[in-house]
């Protein structure tokens, strides 16, 4: 939990109009026409933790303990005068969400105030952020096989962070999701972890680890790490998410508010994802859709050999070895180095799908390869054709046939 040195500050005009909303909503919620008595009202003391009480509600709203004493202790300052109440992130934020705002800004735009008070708790706002405060567009390859585009301002000498996320509907409508949390400085790195707002309860959101190396925060233009947190569906993902700094939270805002994504965003983040499925495995067999045709992959281990012809020309074939302890790919020939190698099998196991980016000697740099998985049967002496296609190293587009062969 949050110390006060990390706090939201309110005029006691501010703070007393929180409280109003609070009692109105706690009546209405439990079908009251009275406040309860402060102690069973704030959840404190001698309260029966079976009737009604505003613990109790945002302790649903939280799924943590709630001090009833601490709420009671800022009506008191209330009370008593206190020119400021502070409320701590962790407060401030379940109150918020019961009420149903996503923002203190939200909250003072609602209330009609005067312009004089208003100022007052604008100013107050802020005074309280550091002079550190950064702002910035974010990026993230997310729901609906779409790039999810948002703001993320960075606050208190970079000791915080507020997420605010736009999914675009089908109908033309926008859903915003938000999200806050803190940050912890490492050597090169940055590490946040967010709790967010669902259902009018506050779960813990997602966690990132940005890379800064040893640039002054105040000069970086754009950050980029990754994620890792859950989706509109539940399930658990991970991918890579880029901030991008803008001169002004105004220019930040009216940035964030368009839908069009940049170039140099897209081809960098469109389709970095990685989705695990939202549930139970008894078996391995269902681990996933793949897991079937686990008997056919434990068969890909051993000595490739791959001749690539086409119609124009015959390239320098390809010569690997996967391992059978941990299927790894290590390229037999000296002279060529596989950058990345992919290798997955498709069509309910019937198709072998190998990818490839070489260098070194080589005569082609990019190949995608098919062929029938067949050729991985261990009692399969001959080879099998299939096909290729890539870029060679003059950058031309080729395709061709692909005669393959496994020797274990």
């Amino acid at each position: 939990m949050e110390n006060e040195h990390s706090a939201l500050i309110l005029t006691p005009e501010y703070f007393e109009l929180i409280l109003k909303e609070i009692h109105g909503r706690f009546l209405k919620r439990h079908d009251l026409s009275v406040l309860p008595k402060n102690y069973q009202l704030y959840g404190y003391g001698s309260y029966d933790p079976n009737k009604p009480s505003i613990r109790k509600d945002l302790e649903e709203i939280s799924q943590e303990f709630v001090n009833g004493k601490y709420l009671y202790d800022k009506v008191r300052h209330l009370q008593l005068g206190r020119p400021i109440i502070r409320l701590s992130n962790f407060y401030a934020t379940l109150i918020l969400a019961y009420l149903d705002y996503g923002s203190i800004e939200d909250f003072i735009e609602e209330m009609n105030v005067g312009s004089a008070e208003r100022e007052q708790q604008l100013e107050l706002l802020n005074q309280n952020k550091s002079n550190e405060s950064a702002y910035f567009l974010t990026y993230y390859f997310g729901e609906f096989q779409s790039i999810i585009k948002g703001f993320t301002i960075i606050s208190q000498n970079w000791k915080r962070i507020h997420h605010t996320f736009f999914y675009r509907n089908k109908d033309g409508t926008i859903t915003e999701m938000y999200s806050q949390g803190s940050i912890t400085k490492g050597r090169d790195t940055l590490h946040t972890k967010c709790k967010t707002i669902i259902d009018n309860k506050v779960y813990d959101g997602d966690s990132e680890i940005f890379y800064v190396g040893q640039v002054e925060l105040s000069e970086l233009h754009f950050i980029q790490g990754n994620y890792i947190s859950f989706n509109l569906h539940t399930n658990p993902v991970a991918g890579r998410v880029i901030l991008e700094r803008c001169r002004s939270e105004e220019d930040m805002r009216t940035q964030a508010a368009e839908s069009t994504i940049p170039p140099y965003i897209a081809q960098e983040i469109r389709n970095n994802i990685l989705v695990s499925p939202n549930s139970i495995a008894n078996s391995y067999l269902e681990l996933s859709d793949k897991s079937p045709y686990a008997s056919i992959y434990a068969k890909i281990p051993g000595i490739y050999k791959i001749a690539l012809t086409s119609d124009e020309s015959e390239y320098v074939p390809l010569e690997f070895e996967v391992k059978a302890s941990d299927y790894k790919l290590i390229s037999l020939n000296p002279d060529i180095y596989f950058e990345e190698n992919h290798i997955e099998l498709l069509n309910k196991g019937t198709i072998l799908y190998l990818r490839f980016s070489l260098s070194g000697i080589t005569d082609i740099y990019s190949i995608d390869i098919y062929v029938k998985s067949v050729v991985l049967r261990e009692d399969s002496s001959s080879s099998q054709n299939g096909v290729f296609s890539g870029v060679d190293n003059e950058n031309q587009l080729v395709s061709g046939s692909a005669r393959v062969s496994v020797n274990r």
